[in-house]
């Protein structure tokens, strides 16, 4: 188990109740005691102050702290409580030098390490108000910020908190439409009539489709499963102009009479994305019963009875579920790299074979070495593969550092005919001598069924091949999600060396080149 060493300055033993694993340094104390601990949190309250110049003075103190302990430790997970205004009640009004202090503080540490997650102790204070959890009398008698019969909270709170920041979050929301992102029944009460916007419950839909754009713009795919007929739904868009969501949002629309666990296991196989990565919404508990019981990897989300509560339900479970501390420029376009996606499967079904197809695309790989420009995507890309990954492992990007001393770690960023795809194929190839073992290879899933896999892993073999490689050894490890790649290391040409029900090593000599021209070629 995991073992947590606690910066503090204030008593807070009593807010961690399982403490078999927890350390807790000195008041104020920066230490080397904590060596023996693969986590540190650093949880720092603002002690009680009216002299403000002090309290700015401390809380750049604070960041020194912190910095020193982010750039001394980048082999471990280093968790940073976020700074709140516990007491400060200025005398001038118009001073907001400490609350301007707390946010400049709050918004550098979302950057001041690779290695750092940062808790937000402000949510905490959304549900559990300051002037409910800090008592006086606890203050001065015992040094404590928060009231003791809240450490249960507090404990509930924090482990949340924990799970949030280490859980891969989830990749795709799908929505019902009818009373879920809009008042009214489409098929019965007709497009003019469905509540949209104005006055209640118009109004309150109209918010909760403008929450649910927000999950597009920071990388979720969106998607709809409805049962209506395609061309009401099609026609509903295109008239009403007071829709915040609009049908180019959605990925894909599922729009039919058919059951919705079957229309909903159709779009994500078309997604080619894992069940488990998927939420459901819909206002119908027979519904969410169905998706429950039919299809068990989906996360399905209970429904407010009221329009009022969905925004404040929903902003709270979309944190849980699809939020990130922060925001990629992949993040960003991913929605609209799975349309691209949609776009080339349907492109897809104009050829007879495979060969024809992958031509059309006019396919351009660029490989690149990692370096301080996509390493992040890189660390990204590896932690949360699973479908096209040979052997699963994980790296943080302090290990990554490590590793490239005797491994060559790359990507490719794909682009065909509907547009550029990114970072979306990682390698990791540890060297020694005339011998390179491919430690990890994978790709996302929205580059799959284009022979790209073959593609990638001909481009590296060459490229080590001109620096006297010849002996490539590599491995399958299975896991629950990988099963589409067993064959993959065969297929290309590599021999099997040994198998067992869990793992396969390969091996491949290259003579020459050319023995790979019989992978089919693209623009490099």
């Amino acid at each position: 188990m995991s073992s947590l060493y606690i910066f503090r300055n204030h008593a807070i033993e009593y807010l961690f109740k399982n403490k078999n694993n927890v350390a807790f340094s000195g008041y104020d104390e920066i230490s080397n005691s904590y060596s023996n601990s693969d986590q540190l949190l650093f949880f720092y309250f603002i002690p009680y102050n009216y002299n403000t110049d002090e309290q700015l003075t401390l809380i750049n103190d604070y960041y020194s702290r912190i910095e020193n302990i982010v750039n001394s430790n980048k082999d471990k997970t280093i968790y940073i409580v976020t700074l709140h205004n516990y007491f400060n009640e200025s005398l001038i009004f118009s001073d907001n030098s400490l609350n301007n202090s707390i946010n400049t503080f709050n918004e550098k540490i979302y950057q001041i390490g690779k290695n750092t997650k940062i808790i937000d102790i402000n949510n905490f204070f959304i549900e559990h108000p300051t002037a409910a959890t800090i008592d006086m009398k606890y203050y001065y008698l015992y040094n404590c910020i928060i009231h003791p019969k809240y450490s249960n909270d507090f404990y509930e709170w924090f482990n949340k908190e924990i799970e949030i920041s280490t859980t891969t979050r989830k990749k795709c929301l799908i929505v019902d439409l009818d009373n879920t992102i809009w008042g009214g029944i489409l098929g019965e009460d007709g497009i003019e009539s469905l509540k949209i916007s104005g006055s209640y419950p118009g109004n309150a839909y109209n918010d909760f489709q403008k929450l649910i754009l927000e999950l597009k713009k920071i990388g979720i795919i969106l998607c709809i499963c409805t049962k209506n007929n395609e061309k009401d739904v099609i026609e509903c868009f295109e008239k009403r102009d007071d829709l915040i969501l609009k049908l180019d949002d959605f990925t894909i629309c599922s729009a039919s009479w058919d059951r919705k666990d079957k229309q909903m296991s159709s779009v994500i196989e078309r997604l080619n994305i894992s069940f488990d990565s998927v939420v459901f919404l819909d206002d119908n508990p027979t519904e969410r019963e169905l998706v429950k019981s039919s299809l068990k990897e989906i996360t399905v989300l209970d429904f407010p009875e009221e329009p009022y509560l969905l925004t404040k339900y929903f902003s709270k479970e979309f944190r849980l579920l699809f939020g990130l501390n922060t925001l990629s420029d992949e993040d960003k376009v991913k929605s609209e790299q799975y349309k691209k996606k949609i776009m080339s499967d349907n492109h897809k079904l104009q050829f007879k074979s495979d060969e024809d197809f992958i031509k059309s695309l006019n396919l351009k790989i660029e490989y690149q070495e990692m370096n301080n420009y996509n390493k992040q995507r890189i660390e990204q890309l590896i932690n949360k593969t699973n479908q096209f990954n040979l052997t699963t492992k994980r790296y943080d990007l302090n290990q990554l550092e490590k590793l490239k001393k005797d491994s060559l770690i790359c990507c490719i960023s794909v682009a065909d005919k509907f547009g550029d795809l990114g970072i979306t194929g990682i390698a990791i190839v540890k060297l020694e001598k005339d011998v390179a073992t491919i430690d990890s290879f994978m790709l996302s899933c929205r580059i799959l069924g284009k022979k790209i896999e073959y593609l990638f892993l001909k481009i590296i073999m060459n490229k080590l091949f001109e620096k006297n490689i010849t002996t490539y050894n590599a491995k399958y490890i299975k896991s629950e999600k990988n099963a589409q790649t067993e064959n993959f290391y065969e297929n290309f040409g590599y021999e099997i060396i040994s198998k067992n029900n869990n793992e396969t090593l390969y091996q491949f000599t290259m003579k020459n080149k050319f023995a790979l021209d019989k992978i089919y070629n693209v623009e490099e």
